[in-house]
């Protein structure tokens, strides 16, 4: 029997776009855990709170520096994201990225990182 992915992968996720009525913010939250930079950048355009956090106390930032979704990253700082928010755990974007751990000041460590 093949093993199925974990219900919380986000391609098990509905696309942002088939949310009609869902808050902004909610839907930059949900584009950002998919890596979905177009959604995220409407989303933000709609005026989703760049700070916004899900129920798990995560950003959209923190979401989508742990998934290694460097566009959204991008499109979010660029919004004026808060990259010195951290997760419950005390996590920060920084310390979220794919494949290695970065102990730096820089708010925009994760990107520079994700482009070396």
């Amino acid at each position: 029997m093949a093993l199925q992915p974990a219900p919380s992968s986000p391609e098990l996720l509905p696309p942002v776009e088939t949310e009609l009525g869902q808050d902004p913010s909610a839907q930059l939250l949900r584009a950002c855990l998919q890596g979905n930079a177009a959604a995220a950048t409407a989303s933000l355009a709609a005026g989703a709170d760049a700070n916004a956090r899900d129920d798990s106390g995560w950003t959209a930032l923190l979401r989508a520096a742990d998934g290694g979704h460097g566009a959204c990253v991008a499109a979010l700082l660029a919004a004026g994201a808060d990259p010195t928010l951290t997760s419950p755990w005390g996590w920060t974007p920084c310390t979220l990225q794919p494949g290695r751990v970065v102990r730096s000041a820089s708010p925009r460590c994760w990107v520079q990182a994700s482009t070396r």
